[in-house]
């Protein structure tokens, strides 16, 4: 019987229903290479060994990416795909800083494309919310989207997410947002996802407040960026903007574009460098 029970097992292992290495998935929240069978073995890791995840396991729907696809292509159909969490938890902030750190360190030593893919797309890969919402009923959702927000309650949103500045725009600015027509079609937020107030978030995690990891590999970025070196293939996304459109008093709508989160940063850094100097030379 020993003889047929390893011949069954050999024919197992070499049997087409094998899942091959292309399958093979690792977790985003892990700091070990271990490899996971598909999406359903990652889900059910993330359930047992990653609680505060389990309330939003890794997204089913990301595109299977190919070097002849525009990176912008790619990373706009996850955005219209994946909705991300506003603000991360304070229990998951230091595994996600982590793993930011890690993603970065990778982009800036490889500089492919693949590792560009992965630092853009990472909002949607670890910080997606969970599509099947079972606290709200799909009436609710549906009366939901019928009203349109007041201005307090986006105030209020500001508020909580800390965002004073947007807060008193808000209040204080006529222009609104203009409502979905021809004029306004395809203009949408940023492309990568992640928000100031999470990149904040993520390198305040640490127990002594100040995660020492993720901020010496985002200076290793804007570093990369500001030397001119980004892979030819990232930089129309990295650099690119997202339009979004505005209703002026006079009904025109007013453009106002809206970059990724590093390049913001790489070029906040920049202007407050160089800021003496055009003092010095415009005075």
């Amino acid at each position: 019987m020993l003889p047929a029970l390893v011949s069954r097992r050999s024919r197992a292992q070499t049997s087409p229903s094998a899942v091959s290495l292309d399958e093979l998935v690792q977790c985003p929240h892990c700091q070990s290479s271990k490899l996971f069978k598909g999406r359903r073995g990652l889900n059910i890791h993330i359930g047992r060994c990653h609680k505060l995840f389990n309330n939003h396991p890794f997204p089913s729907s990301l595109p299977a990416t190919s070097h002849s696809v525009p990176l912008s292509s790619v990373i706009s159909a996850l955005k219209n795909s994946i909705p991300i969490v506003k603000r991360i938890p304070r229990g998951a902030r230091y595994t996600d800083a982590t793993s930011l750190s890690k993603t970065i360190d990778r982009c800036v030593s490889e500089n492919s494309r693949s590792s560009w893919e992965s630092l853009l797309s990472f909002s949607y890969n670890v910080l997606h919310v969970d599509k099947n919402d079972s606290n709200h009923s799909l009436t609710s959702q549906i009366k939901s989207n019928c009203s349109r927000p007041s201005i307090t309650s986006i105030i209020e949103s500001k508020v909580n997410d800390g965002d004073l500045k947007g807060a008193a725009r808000i209040l204080f600015f006529s222009d609104t947002a203009a409502p979905n027509s021809l004029d306004t079609l395809a203009s949408a937020g940023v492309l990568d996802g992640i928000t100031p107030q999470n990149l904040k978030d993520l390198v305040m995690s640490a127990p002594s407040g100040l995660h020492a990891g993720l901020l010496t590999s985002i200076t290793r970025l804007v570093n990369l960026m500001l030397g001119g070196k980004v892979n030819s293939e990232a930089t129309a996304t990295l650099y690119g903007a997202n339009l979004c459109a505005l209703a002026k008093k006079d009904g025109s709508v007013k453009p106002i574009a809206i970059g990724t989160t590093f390049r913001r940063l790489a070029s906040k850094i920049c202007c407050k460098h160089i800021l003496p100097s055009l003092f010095n030379h415009f005075s």
